[in-house]
């Protein structure tokens, strides 16, 4: 662990420049799903990531521990990576339509999710802090998606419920990463479960349909998710827990969907309104009361996210 500093302008551009890649995800499986299909997006990214990861892997000589945890990597790959990565384009696909610039704000409950998972796995120790901030998370994401009896449709619910259950996927395995992963190299860990998720999702590849002509700009789209949007930023990701500690470098979370939401209304267009603005608040002053970050947080902990 690093010991406290600040904030050098090397490390807010990767932090700027890690939200962003993230934040852009949202719009470009939105624009590549409907053409491609969520199966293809999702195996595209994983596979192109995994290989990328592994190559740097080999350069930096860094190891990949799987002999101690290449059945816990499965699990990783699964829930963290192949599950949530196929369940987001499917919700921005034509299925559901569920707007991109939503979909980056629901993303951001991922931590509330872990702090639930970690107090019923775990027994985690909940204060009176965290219980306003996963209320305040919970209203956020009411007030985003504007529920009300009878206000949304189905398909338009279970678009949301799809969101949701990624964002689930991610906090259930911050939770069993604490608890079974804390001595695993981090590099290596992301590069395990991106090749884990591969595995997981090749049986889908194989069996889903293709269109018969596809154009290139929805090929090298899904190709710049897997490289820049996944394996770029796992690199930076942990560059960033390398030189600040994993406490500091959670604080991406919350400008995931500030730039979630900047992406979609230039690339998409899509309307940005007070409910998505006051709610998108609502769910990040509720993960900052959860887990107690913020961009000048001293705390040093050891949580992977």
């Amino acid at each position: 662990m690093t010991a406290h500093r600040p904030l050098s302008p090397a490390d807010a551009g990767r932090l700027l420049g890690l939200a962003a890649l993230w934040g852009l995800s949202f719009p470009l499986q939105h624009f590549a799903a409907p053409v491609l299909g969520f199966v293809t997006v999702a195996w595209t990214r994983v596979a192109v990531a995994g290989v990328m990861l592994l190559a740097v892997l080999r350069v930096v000589r860094q190891p990949l521990g799987l002999r101690r945890h290449g059945r816990d990597y499965l699990v990783l790959g699964l829930v963290n990576t192949a599950v949530p990565f196929t369940l987001f384009p499917l919700a921005l696909g034509p299925a559901f339509l569920t707007p991109s610039a939503l979909a980056s704000v629901i993303n951001a409950t991922s931590p509330l999710w872990g702090s639930f998972f970690g107090l019923l796995w775990l027994r985690d120790r909940v204060t009176p802090r965290q219980l306003i901030g996963l209320a305040l998370g919970l209203a956020g994401v009411v007030v985003t998606t504007g529920w009300r009896p009878g206000a949304l449709p189905p398909k338009a619910l279970m678009g949301i419920g799809l969101c949701l259950a990624a964002a689930a996927c991610y906090g259930w395995a911050s939770v069993f990463t604490k608890r079974r992963l804390g001595g695993a190299p981090p590099l290596g860990m992301a590069a395990s479960s991106q090749v884990a998720a591969t595995v997981w999702l090749t049986p889908l590849m194989i069996a889903h349909r293709l269109p018969t002509a596809v154009p290139g700009t929805y090929w090298a789209i899904a190709l710049f998710i897997g490289l820049a949007c996944t394996g770029l930023a796992y690199i930076l990701y942990y560059r960033l827990i390398m030189d600040l500690g994993p406490a500091r470098a959670l604080t991406v979370t919350f400008l995931i969907p500030v730039f979630g939401v900047l992406w979609s209304r230039l690339l998409l267009g899509e309307a940005i309104g007070p409910s998505l603005l006051v709610g998108g608040a609502l769910v990040l002053a509720g993960t900052a009361l959860v887990t107690g970050l913020s961009l000048g947080s001293k705390r040093r902990e050891t949580k992977h996210g």
